[in-house]
């Protein structure tokens, strides 16, 4: 009986033993942090607002990335999302939900305080951590205003080029798009594989979902269309213009204020390579101008040095007849740069 409550004694004191090392572990505070934590915004209750993340280049995203989170707490907890994040193991993904926020009026927010969010996110406190701080610490956004609009709804190929034959069920959708946009601009894209143009011809349709580029954020319809060709398109082969002529597509607002330098044209333009019968060459040969640099007017400051890739400039009947399309790889960049005019009062951001 004896020997008996001596073990148990001996078990009570190891379990006292494991249960203050566990406690003391969790109670001392360590310090580490995390790196490239994305944060993804989620959508507004109101459908004709667009809010986003604005990058550096000006361009829309739903999308960004925190460089560094600063974390505190629990050694033990501590020590488990470092692990979790060394064997890319970690699911953290921080939802910025628009409403929440308070971004439910148009405008732009150049440094939203993106430090108080993440301290404030439940994907971290919801581990037992705290957070101390982050870098960035604030975010560009942008609240847009917009419209619903019917858009008509075409078919592309991978390299935008419209597939001609192409039947797309219903021919039309309503979008919230931006409120100045008009004309030739309420189009929806569907875009077809390569592997997807085969399947759809026949009897088969596809199904795909109609989308539109907001200054370079994809918006997505609530409903797929169907889509379904007609007609076998024409097997293309590689072609190549030696010396092509270009020209400059510019906004006027930024043709009144700069003037525009290009670098190194000669380099970027020795020859251009795309795939077409020898018929769309010979014309695509003809035109007055191969290929063009568009330089559009960017929101807010504008960058003094800019590279933009070269867009083609194909003969529209070959391209509706599906006899000239882009090679698989994109067109040389050119280096410019905006020279602001005596007279002008643009704002300009150094390079």
């Amino acid at each position: 009986m004896m020997e008996r409550i001596k073990i148990q004694k001996i078990l009570a004191v190891l379990l006292l033993t494991v249960l203050i090392w566990v406690w003391s572990d969790l109670a001392l505070d360590e310090q580490d942090y995390l790196t490239q934590i994305p944060v993804e915004l989620g959508d507004s209750s109101d459908p004709s607002l667009l809010v986003s993340f604005v990058t550096d280049s000006g361009e829309l995203t739903d999308r960004m990335i925190v460089n560094t989170i600063n974390l505190k707490g629990p050694g033990g907890r501590i020590v488990e999302i470092k692990k979790l994040e060394r064997t890319d193991a970690l699911d953290l993904n921080l939802v910025l939900t628009p409403d929440k926020q308070g971004l439910n009026k148009p405008m732009d927010y150049p440094a939203w305080p993106l430090e108080n969010f993440v301290k404030q996110s439940p994907e971290i406190g919801n581990r037992g951590l705290s957070v101390e701080s982050c870098a960035p610490d604030t975010a560009s956004i942008r609240v847009i205003k917009l419209a619903q609009r019917s858009l008509a709804v075409r078919c592309v190929d991978e390299n935008e080029t419209v597939v001609p034959g192409s039947q797309v069920t219903p021919a039309s959708i309503n979008m919230y798009v931006p409120e100045d946009w008009v004309g030739e601009k309420l189009v929806a894209n569907v875009v077809l594989s390569e592997a997807d143009l085969s399947r759809a011809r026949g009897e088969t349709a596809i199904d795909r979902v109609p989308f539109v580029d907001i200054d370079g954020r994809r918006k997505t319809a609530k409903l797929a269309v169907k889509v379904h060709l007609s007609e076998e398109v024409t097997n293309l082969e590689p072609q190549v213009i030696e010396k092509p002529k270009f020209c400059l597509v510019v906004d006027p607002i930024v043709q009144r204020d700069y003037k525009i330098v290009i670098m190194r044209e000669e380099e970027a333009l020795r020859s251009i390579e795309f795939k077409g019968t020898d018929e769309a060459k010979r014309a695509y040969q003809n035109e007055t101008y191969h290929v063009e640099l568009v330089v559009e007017r960017k929101a807010g400051p504008q960058s003094l040095s800019q590279s933009k890739t070269l867009e083609y400039r194909f003969p529209r009947a070959y391209v509706e007849k599906n006899q000239i399309k882009p090679a698989d790889s994109p067109l040389a960049t050119i280096d410019f740069e905006l020279v602001p005019r005596a007279s002008s009062s643009a704002t300009t951001t150094p390079p």
